[in-house]
């Protein structure tokens, strides 16, 4: 992206471009920023608590913010297939889903549990009310026997299986690794198909007709 000369406020903008790079490999996001090819990076979870170490330690001149930010990883379900078509199996796998270890993997226990909005906004649910939808109060290991009875009683079968259709990339693939062992605990084993995003958002419109 070039300057643009005939921007509304004069001596604005200050850059003469912008350059924009797709690395797909955390790693290698890293190491651009470490060898100074790229000069900032991310707008979320592009740089992991040990980097920030080592950023700090080899390069203080790079400034490192950290803030709150609505942004979470959504668990797509096929509502009109058996039988997350039953409310009941859908709670089943919220009661079965250990939030606070899901986002000490998937975000180094940076997350903080929240709904759709953040419950510490003014149009987030209060966390005493987010706590009485099923799964969102603290974790115990009883909520998986209880999420078993949910999916009985639905008639979900012995020997059922799961295909995760999941989004490539480091954090998508870790959930999805999260969930897969949400599953396990549930008896229901499961695979995981791995795609790129275009393809990904194909398949999954593809899967609701």
């Amino acid at each position: 992206e070039e300057r643009n000369p005939e921007y509304f406020k004069k001596g604005l903008p200050y850059m003469d471009g912008l350059k924009y790079y797709i690395i797909l490999d955390q790693a290698s996001r890293f190491a651009a920023l470490r060898t100074k090819r790229v000069h900032a990076t991310g707008i979320g979870m592009e740089i992991m608590p040990d980097e920030i170490t080592i950023i700090q330690r080899e390069a203080p001149e790079i400034v490192i913010q950290k803030h709150w930010m609505l942004f979470w990883a959504g668990i797509n379900l096929p509502l009109h297939r058996f039988p997350w078509s039953d409310i009941r199996a859908r709670q089943a796998l919220s009661l079965a889903f250990n939030r606070e270890e899901a986002w000490n993997v998937v975000d180094y226990g940076w997350g903080l549990k929240g709904g759709v909005m953040a419950t510490q906004g003014e149009w987030g649910l209060p966390m005493e009310k987010l706590e009485t939808i099923p799964g969102y109060a603290p974790w115990k290991e009883s909520n998986i026997a209880e999420a078993k009875k949910l999916l009985k009683d639905v008639g979900v079968p012995d020997g059922y299986k799961a295909v995760l259709l999941v989004r490539q990339g480091e954090d998508y693939v870790k959930l999805a690794v999260v969930m897969q062992n949400v599953l396990a605990k549930l008896g229901i084993p499961s695979t995981l198909l791995i795609k790129e995003t275009a393809s990904w958002y194909d398949t999954m419109y593809a899967s609701k007709g």
